[in-house]
This record gives structure tokens, C-alpha cells and sequence, in this order.
């Protein structure tokens, strides 16, 4: 048989295996401890195309500076050209995520064991998780969040692992929750040197400063309890969308039944509200609780116990979501097209309050 002048089968010769990934130097930042957690992430091979994070950044590189030094030794030898190309862009990868970087939130992953799913969400691109670390970070060194520095790792391990986890859902709400979070703390609505609470449980003793104590219960958890500039305690249950919103309270309506619970037992110094993350899909609100009454909107279960809504940057109170309701009823019943699917009929006629508000002039 004549000797072959390529590997059999025309197989293109095997890449050199990546050099391991340098581990961060003793008093390394929690910054620079969460960037080696996560480099060791990036250079896991991607089972389908057998390609590391790192190779595929190097993929664009001139071909010369695929080449290792083979015979350097140790994790002291001079990083290559092509390995501090890579390096640097995997640096500015990781880098360009969030702005600033939430070190803290990226060092605790790491000591999680989630750096890789976060490499991962960070590799995808989305916005709103990306954000959602640095919204963490925010949070969580405000200097504003109630209880223990036990209960912060709590608070801390519990949304890194949601906006880690396999259910998108979960992610997405944990987001939302981080972002209002976040937002109210420069919003000016809470109480002078007040303090505000996340994730928040039904038993847990809540102190929010100048001598306000206060418990969730009966709700099971609440999503942001804080107190406020008006002299109230506000408690908030968070959502992305109005869809998620509806598929909840289609499920149970045990969380709105509780907050007014909760609002009614001091009716003078207590508020409740909904507030979900944006008004993009808002008529998720005008889904059916059965499907056999085509009047059970959801938002009936808002308006009839008197919790208002914030839609985005939008404030809704009861009467004004009655009208809105009504007013979106009316065109859906006067519409040209009835064989049209709703759902893309409201995307293309009423996609946000914007639009409503042109095409519903009576409910504003």
C-alpha cells in the first residue's frame, strides 16, 4: 500500500491542545480571582465543535500566531503572541458584559461554581442578564438592604442562582426584581437613610431604620418591601412582562389576595403594587382567567382589589386601568379583521402604552 503524505482519511492534523489557564497570583482582587474562574470556563471545549472559547476568539488571528512554543515549560513561560491576543480579547469579552464590572457578583459565581454559566450568559449577549450582575452588585453594596450579612450571601447565592439556572423564566424574573431594585435606589422614593428589603420571606423580621419593623406575612415572599418618603411601607411584587404576570395569577391568585392582607391590616401606613419590568406586550393583562368567560380578564383581579400597577415607567391606578381595559375591549370588538390570532393583532395595533395611548384616546 503506498504511503499516505497526510493523516488517513485527509483528516486535518490535530491542533495543539490550548495551555492551561494561568490561576490567579496569591492577593488577587476578587475581580481578577472571578476573570481566572472564568477563563477556565472559556477554555472548555465546546462539545460540538470541539473548539475552545479562546480558539474560537483566536480563530480570526493571522495563521503564524496559532503556533505554541513547545519546548517553554511551566506556567512562568512568556505567553506567546497569538495567547496575548487572546488573552486581551477574551479580556475585553468578559469586560464589555457589563459596565462597570460587577466584580463582586463574578467572584461570588466563582465560588459558587457558576462561572461557566455565567461565561455562558455573558457569551449569549442578552442585555437584560448581563445587566442583571451589575444590578446585583448595585443592590447588594448600597448600604440600604435589610438584614444580616448572613442573609445578604443568602440573598447574593439565591439570584446568582436563578439568573444562572435552566429556566429562563426564573432568570428573567430575577432580573426584573434586580432592575427595580436597583432603579428605586436612585429614584428618591425611599426614606432618608431608610433601608428596603429582596426577597424577602413571610417570617423574616425586617428592619428598614428609624425604628420600622415589619414582616411579609401572610405573603409568602415578597418581591421589595421598602420604606418611603411618604412615611408609608410599600411592598411590590415584581414581574418581566405582563404575560408572566398573568400566567401567575392564572395559577393562584393566593399572592394578590395576600398583599391586600397585608395592606389592610394598617390601611393608613401601608401600600401594595404590582410593577412590571416594561409596557412591550402589555395586553398579556387582557388574557382570560377561564377560558369559558370572555369577560375574566386578569386585570379584573387588579382593579377589584385596588392595586395599582406600574407598567413600566407608567403609573395605572384602578380607575385608570378600568378605562384602559375598556377602552382596548372596545377596539378588540370593533376590529375589521375577527379571524385574525389576537396576540398578533395586539402586537401590531397596541404593542405598548405609546400606542394605546394614539389608538385609545378615552382610557388617558
Amino acid at each position: 500500500m503506498a504511503a499516505m503524505d497526510g493523516p488517513p482519511g485527509g483528516d486535518r492534523p490535530r491542533r495543539p491542545e490550548s495551555p492551561p489557564a494561568r490561576p490567579a497570583p496569591e492577593g488577587a482582587t476578587p475581580f481578577e480571582r472571578a476573570m481566572a474562574e472564568l477563563r477556565a470556563a472559556a477554555e472548555q471545549r465546546d462539545p460540538h465543535t470541539g473548539l475552545t472559547r479562546l480558539e474560537q476568539l483566536e480563530r480570526d488571528l493571522p495563521e503564524s500566531s496559532d503556533e505554541i512554543d513547545s519546548a517553554a515549560e511551566g506556567e512562568d513561560r512568556p505567553p506567546g503572541p497569538g495567547e496575548e491576543v487572546a488573552e486581551r480579547r477574551l479580556d475585553e469579552w468578559i469586560r464589555s458584559a457589563a459596565d462597570p464590572p460587577p466584580a463582586t457578583a463574578l467572584a461570588r459565581a466563582a465560588d459558587l461554581g457558576l462561572s461557566e454559566r455565567v461565561a455562558r450568559i455573558l457569551d449569549r449577549g442578552d442585555p437584560l442578564l448581563a445587566r442583571a450582575f451589575a444590578d446585583l452588585d448595585t443592590v447588594m453594596h448600597s448600604g440600604r438592604i435589610a438584614g444580616t450579612p448572613r442573609r445578604h450571601d443568602d440573598i447574593y447565592r439565591e439570584h446568582l442562582r436563578k439568573l444562572t439556572g435552566a429556566d429562563p423564566n426564573n432568570a428573567l424574573g430575577a432580573a426584573a426584581e434586580l432592575r427595580h431594585a436597583a432603579t428605586l435606589l436612585g429614584s428618591g422614593e425611599l426614606a432618608p437613610n431608610s433601608r428596603m428589603a429582596i426577597s424577602a420571606t413571610a417570617r423574616e423580621k425586617l428592619d428598614l431604620g428609624h425604628g420600622i419593623e415589619v414582616r411579609a406575612y401572610p405573603v409568602a415572599e415578597a418581591d421589595v418591601i421598602y420604606a418611603g418618603n411618604d412615611g408609608r411601607i410599600h411592598l411590590y411584587e415584581i414581574k418581566n412582562t405582563a404575560q408572566a404576570l398573568a400566567n401567575k395569577i392564572r395559577k393562584s391568585t393566593d399572592q394578590l389576595r395576600r398583599m391586600v392582607q397585608w395592606r389592610d391590616a394598617d390601611p393608613d401606613g401601608r401600600r401594595v403594587a404590582v410593577h412590571i419590568g416594561t409596557d412591550q406586550g402589555w395586553t398579556g393583562l387582557l388574557s382570560l382567567m377561564k377560558r369559558e368567560d370572555d369577560r375574566s380578564y386578569i386585570v379584573n383581579e387588579l382593579i377589584e382589589r385596588e392595586i395599582p400597577l406600574l407598567l413600566g415607567s407608567h403609573q395605572l391606578d384602578p380607575e385608570r386601568l378600568e378605562r384602559l381595559k375598556e377602552a382596548a375591549v372596545d377596539l378588540l370588538s370593533s376590529r375589521d379583521d375577527q379571524s385574525r390570532n389576537l396576540r398578533d393583532w395586539f402586537s401590531a395595533n397596541l404593542p405598548d402604552l405609546d400606542a394605546a395611548r394614539e389608538r385609545l384616546r378615552p382610557w388617558s
